[in-house]
């Protein structure tokens, strides 16, 4: 099965290493962000999303994906 240019097939479920990547990412922007908004965050329990929750947002993500243009 292939996709459409410009499209990807991914899988319905995120796999260890989508997840360990979404965390990554996640982690990256939390550091980046200067250290005043960093500490102010920490105050009110801000934390790297757990498994489930990233789990939900992929989800998300996919059923709210724009369907790929059916080719002829």
């Amino acid at each position: 099965m292939s996709a459409p240019e410009g499209w990807m097939l991914v899988p319905i479920e995120p796999t260890d290493e989508m997840v360990a990547a979404y965390r990554g990412a996640l982690q990256g922007y939390i550091e980046s962000l200067p250290e005043h908004v960093r500490a102010r965050a920490g105050k009110f329990g801000v934390r790297v999303n757990t498994w489930s929750k990233a789990c939900a947002r992929y989800r998300a993500m996919i059923s709210a994906a724009p369907k790929p243009p059916v080719s002829a």
